[in-house]
């Protein structure tokens, strides 16, 4: 099943031109979006970074640190820098 997405503060020219491309193609104005956003992600797929390899985090317990409930913030923060 689809998501329902709502999107705000579409600036009137975009939103005119998003509509007269759908009514062009005999589109809904929701299939317009979806190939709009699909043909963006392929595009620009290769600028997405990996995700952070979350493995290591899951170990800050056993590295000896006796502060980690303290500053388990700033672990995390290292460790994803670090799979970075």
């Amino acid at each position: 099943m689809a998501s329902q997405v709502f999107v705000r503060n579409v600036p009137d020219d975009l939103w005119r031109i998003v509509k007269s491309h759908a009514a062009a193609r005999g589109q809904t104005l929701s299939a317009a979006v979806v190939e709009a956003l699909r043909a963006w992600l392929l595009s620009s797929a290769a600028d997405v970074p990996a995700p952070p390899d979350w493995n290591g985090i899951s170990r800050l317990g056993h590295g000896g640190r006796g502060d980690v409930s303290e500053r388990h913030d700033a672990y995390l923060a290292e460790a994803a820098l670090r799979n970075h």
